[in-house]
């Protein structure tokens, strides 16, 4: 008899138990948000200032799915991450995730961002870690066809989600977006995300 168990998220100690519990019987999928596809007769312009993910694409309007939004990463980072064991303040989260989104879609530098934020370049690949672990970002590897290189290459930075990198930048609207000079980045990064759902 089959079974079948499906966890919207999961804490890490469940995932652990699964696992020895489960060893060779069971498989991880990552589901991202909601995909063009799922909605053929919206407008692409909805899902990419609102993001996939359910509640802030179905609300109503623009302002309240940032409302749902800016909702989410305080929860985000206010109960989510300290359940996870992680013991950094969400005030220096936040302002490390929002220093983030300014470089959506550029190299990854460790030392830049630890000039910046006046961290070393260890923290700042244990915040990456942390982010990147909950699928908050993703740092995209290079690709070469010569495998030294790839391995000598920097990856590019991307928030996964756009519309929460929508709101760390305090975009609320499309006509903001359009004006906005991480445009060219957010499209960037909201199609790479599409490519990888359907992978």
């Amino acid at each position: 008899m089959d079974s079948i168990i499906i966890l919207g998220s999961a804490s890490r100690d469940l995932i652990r138990q699964s696992s020895e519990s489960l060893a060779g019987r069971i498989a991880y999928y990552n589901l991202g948000g909601f995909r063009i596809t799922d909605f053929p007769d919206h407008p692409v312009k909805r899902l990419w200032l609102r993001g996939g993910f359910p509640r802030s694409y179905l609300t109503g309007t623009d302002t309240e799915s940032e409302s749902w939004r800016e909702n989410y990463i305080k929860a985000f980072l206010e109960r989510d991450i300290p359940q996870l064991g992680v013991n950094i303040p969400a005030r220096t989260l936040r302002r490390f995730w929002i220093m983030l989104s300014h470089y959506h879609g550029e190299i990854l530098n460790h030392s830049e961002l630890g000039r910046s934020f006046g961290i070393s370049d260890k923290t700042v690949k244990q915040y990456i870690n942390i982010l990147e672990g909950t699928f908050m970002i993703r740092v995209l590897m290079p690709w070469h066809v010569n495998v030294g290189k790839r391995l000598v290459k920097s990856p590019k930075l991307y928030l996964r989600d756009s519309g929460i990198f929508h709101s760390l930048q305090t975009i609320d609207s499309y006509e903001r977006l359009m004006l906005h000079n991480k445009v060219g980045a957010s499209w960037e990064g909201f199609v790479l995300e599409e490519i990888c759902k359907v992978r």
